[in-house]
């Protein structure tokens, strides 16, 4: 238990890390007027698409078998975080939740394809 506390610990500070850097970069780049307000949601949303992917990628990676096991207990991690700030945030629309869905999804889809990636190499060495 301790070990996959720590290894979902890696995997979020990881993801958070990598966040925040395109994060500011994507806004620097705003800022200085280089893309446009529209360009930049659509680029922020592009890359929270990209780093669900990896943050289920690197868990399954880290964690190296039950990929769908752990793939659904990162989504609903990230369903409880999410749905507990909406509980806040009255402010909810039908595209959100095809967004928090696509986002669970691509979790999934992540840890599956890293713990194959990661059993293949083991295979053959």
């Amino acid at each position: 238990m301790k070990r996959k506390f720590t290894n979902l610990s890696l995997t979020f500070i990881s993801v958070i890390i990598l966040g925040v850097i395109f994060s500011l970069t994507i806004s620097l780049l705003s800022s200085l007027q280089v893309i446009s307000i529209t360009l930049n949601d659509n680029l922020l949303l592009a890359l929270s698409l990209v780093l669900f992917f990896i943050m289920g990628l690197i868990y399954g990676l880290i964690e190296k078998k039950k990929g769908l096991l752990n793939g659904l207990l990162l989504t609903c991690i990230y369903l409880i975080v999410i749905y507990s700030i909406k509980l806040i945030n009255k402010d909810y629309q039908i595209s959100s939740i095809y967004i928090v869905l696509t986002r669970s999804l691509l979790i999934i889809i992540g840890c599956i394809i890293g713990v194959n990636i990661k059993s293949k190499k083991n295979i053959n060495p």
